[in-house]
């Protein structure tokens, strides 16, 4: 297992999230700029049919789909009645509906948005949860088949799922149904960057011709011509809309961020201070995840920044729990941020990383390490990982299929490590320990000349727990030593797997809480 160190890059991509949250969040207004009369008037076409046919024929199923699409359009007044009829059927009426229906009729505006997740079940982001999305946006389309939003939505369950093509084709009947649609647009570039074809990301917004005054758009343009690495065309024109500042912080805070970030890794730390300052007055939650990665870079200040309750604010609030020691609290929103996004590995491995350190059972990363291998089957830390914890269940067939699959692909020095001791926990589960303590000292040694601190201790940890339970009735030194070391280390990484070697091993700790102690250690890169 690798120590986790955050992000090393980063930058402001769009957020692929289900479309009823998305137009909870500002993201999703119709941007008319730029639009022509016929343009606009076609992507107004479908609403106005699914208006008539609710006034003619009312039923939830009508409603649910108006009031979702009103709200996308911007005409929450055509969805009003819709609205109502839902919440006087509140028991026959899903939840995601019902939020549309209180916000197209502005009664509680964001609260469902902004009120703190729950821990989420494996049931509701795992493998045959989105299956069941599939189902359930089918459903939707053979009721309603020219919604661009059931399509996206589908899309998004079929990427989670790994079959792009199947997305790919609900994302090109999107763009055809709305092709100037902010929404839709940068949707179409998120899938795209998951396939890692960010030119093909650029070339379709660059045909539709829409980011030219579109902020949200623009900020998609630089950060994806970034990752393409290729010159950004809207540099100019995005520096001109922040100094007209005629829209809201809100619409600009990604568009400021993004120009921010392209300072950053210019050299320009003055002006990407600013910059960030400025996405700052009223931020969206993937802004707020960009100046929390920027931070340690710039040595910002951020006293004067306007505190708030930022909606959606999961992957922030994930990463600085977790380096604070609060393993628990980062748990809950690594997996906020995978219902978001359930076709991103980043959250899905996080999540599995320390549901394996605070559960009795590595069940439940067994299962979220399936969703991100669906969308992401060759990335050799998920292999290897999978691998970890199959054979920390005992199903050694299968660990040593995973680990061979990983063994195939390139890998960083850091996964090196990791893959070596997998294999070393495979020989001694196998029943093989002088293979598998030799395997370990390999990947302690690699750590070691790598000056790879974290990952030296938690091999040494892992081999120094497998010694013991080869002989439970002997009480090994050798596992209080590299305890003890491990005492002297501040990454919460390190600090978790202790803890879980101590209670595997039988000596318990009043350090050894499931929350982990603090660190004020920033993410190392590397």
């Amino acid at each position: 297992m690798s120590v986790p160190t955050g992000p090393k890059d980063r930058r402001v991509i769009p957020r692929w999230r289900e479309t009823s949250t998305a137009t909870q969040t500002g993201e999703a207004a119709l941007s008319t700029r730029g639009v022509t009369p016929a343009e606009q008037a076609r992507s107004q076409a479908p609403l106005s049919k699914l208006a008539a046919e609710f006034q003619q024929t009312p039923n939830l199923g009508r409603a649910a789909e108006l009031t979702s699409a009103a709200r996308l359009l911007s005409r929450p007044e055509l969805a009003e009645d819709a609205a109502t009829y839902l919440l006087m059927h509140p028991q026959q009426t899903t939840p995601a509906a019902l939020t549309n229906a209180r916000v197209t009729l502005a009664l509680d505006q964001l609260q469902a948005v902004a009120s703190p997740p729950p821990l989420l079940s494996v049931d509701e982001v795992g493998v045959p949860f989105m299956a069941t999305q599939v189902r359930r946006f089918r459903a939707k389309l053979r009721a309603f088949a020219i919604n661009p939003l059931a399509h996206l939505d589908l899309a998004r369950a079929y990427t989670a799922l790994g079959e792009v093509t199947k997305a790919e084709r609900h994302i090109r009947i999107a763009l055809g149904l709305a092709p100037q649609h902010r929404l839709v647009l940068r949707t179409a570039m998120r899938f795209y960057l998951h396939l890692s074809a960010p030119r093909t990301a650029l070339r379709l917004l660059y045909r539709h011709g829409a980011g030219t005054s579109d902020p949200w758009l623009m900020a998609a343009e630089i950060s994806t011509a970034m990752v393409a690495e290729q010159a950004p065309r809207f540099v100019r024109k995005g520096r001109e809309l922040l100094t007209r500042a005629q829209q809201s912080p809100l619409q600009l805070s990604e568009l400021a961020a993004s120009l921010g970030t392209l300072e950053l890794y210019a050299g320009k730390d003055k002006r990407a201070r600013q910059l960030f300052q400025r996405s700052m007055e009223q931020p969206t939650e993937n802004t707020v995840a960009q100046v929390r990665w920027a931070k340690p870079r710039l040595h910002l200040d951020l006293t004067g920044a306007r505190r708030v309750d930022v909606p959606r604010n999961f992957e922030a609030l994930a990463w600085q729990q977790y380096f604070a020691g609060e393993a628990a609290a980062s748990r809950v929103n690594f997996m906020a941020w995978l219902h978001d996004e359930p076709f991103s590995s980043r959250p899905a491995h996080m999540a599995a990383y320390l549901a394996d350190l605070l559960d009795p059972s590595p069940q439940a990363a067994i299962d979220l390490t399936a969703l991100a291998l669906a969308a992401e089957p060759d990335r050799p830390l998920l292999l290897n990982n999978m691998a970890f914890y199959l054979a920390s269940m005992g199903r050694i067939d299968e660990a040593a299929r995973f680990v061979a699959r990983a063994a195939r692909l390139p890998v960083q020095p850091a996964d090196r490590v990791a893959l070596l001791a997998t294999q070393g926990l495979i020989q001694f589960r196998s029943g093989d320990p002088v293979s598998g303590e030799q395997l370990y000292h390999q990947a302690v040694g690699l750590a070691r000349s790598s000056h790879d601190r974290a990952n030296e201790l938690v091999a040494a940890l892992y081999l120094a727990r497998e010694r013991q339970l080869q002989q439970p009735e002997v009480l090994d030194q050798r596992v209080d030593q590299v305890l003890e070391q491990a005492e002297t280390s501040n990454d919460p990484g390190v600090t978790l797997t202790a803890q879980k070697v101590r209670r595997q091993t039988g000596r318990l700790s009043s350090s050894s809480g499931d929350q982990g102690t603090r660190s004020t250690r920033e993410p190392r890169h590397e």
